[in-house]
């Protein structure tokens, strides 16, 4: 039989006499994704994604029970914190990240603590100002923010990466996001990091760029997707690098 709505309240109370750090517990069970015993990002991918996050529905995965935070005022308080804190959140498109933003608030953006960035495709225009006006929010707002992984793909895809890396050299600036200046005077700007990993393709001098004026070494990872070895990674990553030279970072981003 259906609960009274009595019933459903004085469950809810007996809920908040339960000691503070057994509460934090099942929250953290209720909204942090999982797959299988290992957290796993909330993908900020598609539409219907962010339709079920936003909604406070069970996420596709069914390992986010955000309902929870429907429940009371005092919940929702001591509940909300970890499910932007302790999501790792990965952004594949700036524009549907920042839509996904707009109705959170400046608290909860403050939030946030990790996010994951996959770059695709080529650079364009339209897709490079997405990107900087996402990076200056979050330098703004996501005061929280402390990790961040960028992996910066081979266009379109990371497939072949041998016959990518030994391409005609005058294609060279039409292979991703890893040799785009202004993309990485925007990232620049974000400020605050405890943790920054590259991965994938980048120009020669995004590192020592990044650790200047992020004030965060970052953490080289050979971690690759499309089935190649982190050893041959890091020897494929070197000969890109060598097409990179002369992409040289100015001294001081835009302010």
């Amino acid at each position: 039989m259906a609960p009274t709505a009595s019933g459903t309240t004085n469950r809810g109370t007996r809920f908040l006499t339960l000691p503070v750090r057994i509460r934090l517990h099942i929250y953290h069970q209720l909204l942090v994704s999982k797959d299988g015993l290992s957290p796993s990002p909330v993908f900020v991918g598609t539409w219907i994604q962010i339709y079920h996050f936003l909604k406070r529905t069970v996420a596709e995965t069914g390992t986010i029970h955000p309902d929870i935070l429907l429940t009371c005022k005092k919940i929702y308080d001591e509940a909300n914190p970890i499910l932007y804190a302790e999501n790792s959140f990965m952004v594949m498109d700036p524009d549907k990240m920042l839509h996904f933003t707009e109705p959170m608030g400046s608290i909860n953006f403050s939030y946030l603590r990790t996010i994951q960035i996959a770059l695709f495709g080529f650079p364009t225009k339209d897709k490079i100002a997405e990107w900087v006006g996402l990076f200056a929010k979050l330098a703004k707002y996501a005061t929280g923010l402390r990790v961040i992984v960028i992996d910066c793909k081979l266009a379109p895809d990371n497939s072949n990466l041998e016959l990518r890396i030994n391409a005609i050299p005058t294609d060279a600036r039409r292979r991703g996001w890893g040799e785009n200046i202004e993309f990485l005077h925007a990232f620049a700007e974000i400020k605050g990091l405890e943790y920054l990993e590259l991965r994938g393709f980048y120009a020669q001098h995004w590192p020592a760029y990044l650790e200047k004026h992020m004030l965060v070494v970052p953490t080289i990872s050979y971690v690759n997707g499309g089935g190649v070895s982190e050893a041959s990674m890091a020897s494929l990553l070197e000969e890109y690098q060598k097409t990179t030279t002369d992409l040289i970072p100015r001294e001081s981003p835009p302010k």
